[in-house]
Order: structure tokens, then sequence, then C-alpha cells
């Protein structure tokens, strides 16, 4: 999918989407969302801290780790990573694999150059 819009926290992205599409995805409700929940108004004044939205629902992945989704830099110097929201006009859908990445992706995956990144692609069997 193409990159549509980039959000610098989880309260601007909160404010662009759409009420369904929020609620379907609210981390608080549901075990597998990856968006939180302002808990109001005043987060847009501290938008990094976690004591700002509600926590994630108790089966969530992040239970314990959360902050990390709110605050996530990869060290003190960098800045935050942004938040991507996908441009629904360049979505495309595989019917099979046809490539893999051959290492875990992720945080803290390392910065590869784009000669190393070509390089864990492999074709999918």
């Amino acid at each position: 999918m193409r990159v549509g819009r980039t959000f610098e926290s989880q309260y601007k992205l909160w404010q662009y989407l759409r009420e369904g599409v929020r609620e379907a995805k609210v981390a608080d409700a549901n075990p597998l969302g990856d968006i939180y929940r302002p808990l109001g108004r005043d987060t847009q004044q501290d938008p990094f801290n976690i004591c700002r939205y509600h926590q994630p629902h108790q089966s969530h992945g992040h239970k314990h780790n959360w902050s990390a989704d709110i605050n996530y830099q990869r060290n003190n110097n960098c800045r935050r990573a942004a938040l991507l929201v996908g441009d629904g006009d360049h979505s495309f859908v595989w019917d099979q694999r046809m490539i893999v990445f051959d290492r875990q992706i992720g945080r803290p995956t390392l910065r590869l150059n784009l000669g190393e990144f070509l390089g864990h692609l492999q074709e999918a069997d």
C-alpha cells in the first residue's frame, strides 16, 4: 500500500480518522487495535504521555508495553516514528505471496540501506 498520510502522534491520527474507523481499530475495545483513544481534548497539550490515553484492552498484545506505541523513539536523539495511513486508491491485494523478507520486520529492526534491504528479499515458495 502507498502511504497516504503521516501523523506525529496518536492524538492527531485519532482526530483525522472517521468515527467508524476509529471504533473498529481502537486498542481499548479491540485486542488487535492499533489506535489509542485520547482521554479528552487535553491530550493535544501532551500527546506523547500515556496518561492522556485510555489503556489498551486487557487482552491486547501490548498491554504491558503500550507506552512505546504512544511515544516511540529509537533513542533520545531521534525523532519519533511517524504513524502511517495508507492511500486507499493505491492498495493492492495479491492472492499469493510473491516475495518475502527473510528477517523479522518491526521494532527494533536495524536500519538497512537499500542494497541491504533488497538483499533480504526472496521469491516465495
